[in-house]
């Protein structure tokens, strides 16, 4: 029987488009299955909120998104910390 990707056990690096949106379901989604995730916190942007009249600034946007997503739900790394972690001395 063949396992897709996605069911077999292993570690994900996260990175994508808006910190809000694909960043924040992907990362908890992805470890609701079970996976070690690794975000790339400065491998992505994200957008001002608005609601009922208020603006959220991307910055605290980004900032909170990050803040509740580090160590529950991944290690927030930034790119420079991400390569000082991995090997790359083969590539």
């Amino acid at each position: 029987m063949s396992q897709t990707v996605l069911s077999k056990p292993a570690s994900w690096n996260i990175c994508g488009m808006m910190t809000h949106m694909c960043i924040d379901a992907t990362t908890r989604t992805a470890k609701g299955f079970g996976y070690e995730c690794t975000v790339i916190a400065d491998a992505y942007v994200t957008a001002d909120l608005h609601f009922h009249n208020h603006s959220v600034p991307a910055e605290h946007v980004y900032h909170a998104f990050l803040s509740a997503l580090d160590s529950t739900y991944a290690s927030v790394l930034s790119y420079e910390e991400y390569l000082a972690m991995i090997d790359c001395s083969g590539l």
